[in-house]
């Protein structure tokens, strides 16, 4: 009896985790619904405010001795080089010692596989600025007092001071007592 109560009951417990599966969804979250279900991609992308890329413009630039037009992708960290009409390559900072000098007056230095704007340099220091574009997903209201909320990307700006190949994370304190901001504005 022991035995048989053991597998009705066990058999129960099982045929009710399987009838919460969502419908074979993985995860405990619930069944994830495209919300543009009945759209295409590409009109997704349309719908997104602002942009990924730091640059509104290609900015001229010189690779390799190649006069070159580029623009900074913010959110997947990558330059982008358009080396002729509709056909644009990335650059990864791979290495350490990859300068890349937009518009020759904004010098972007790779360091630890990301790209970052040299402000200036004092001696052994040099001052950094990392813009990150976050990716925000639409909301939809929750009351009749607030909208419907289109994706988009904001703008996380970043301040670092690299001294001895060791990077820091600058304090607001620090950056308005440099004026890093002002530098960055021109």
């Amino acid at each position: 009896m022991k035995k048989f109560c053991f597998v009705f009951f066990h058999s129960l417990i099982v045929g009710q985790l399987q009838d919460n599966n969502n419908f074979g969804n993985i995860g405990y979250g619930g069944p994830i619904f495209n919300q543009y279900h009945d759209q295409d991609t590409n009109i997704l992308w349309e719908k997104i405010k602002d942009d990924r890329f730091y640059h509104n413009k290609f900015l001229p630039a010189i690779i390799n001795g190649n006069k070159v037009q580029v623009k900074f992708d913010a959110y997947s960290d990558l330059m982008y080089v358009n080396f002729r009409p509709n056909w644009n390559e990335n650059v990864s900072p791979k290495s350490n010692d990859l300068i890349v000098l937009l518009d020759n007056k904004e010098p972007w230095i790779a360091f630890n596989k990301k790209w970052y704007r040299l402000l200036f340099r004092d001696g052994n220091t040099s001052y950094l600025y990392k813009p990150i574009k976050e990716l925000f997903i639409a909301r939809e209201a929750s009351s009749g007092y607030r909208r419907n909320e289109p994706p988009e990307f904001k703008l996380q700006e970043k301040y670092f001071m690299l001294r001895d190949g060791r990077l820091y994370k600058l304090k607001n304190k620090e950056i308005k007592k440099l004026g890093l901001k002002r530098i960055l504005k021109g």
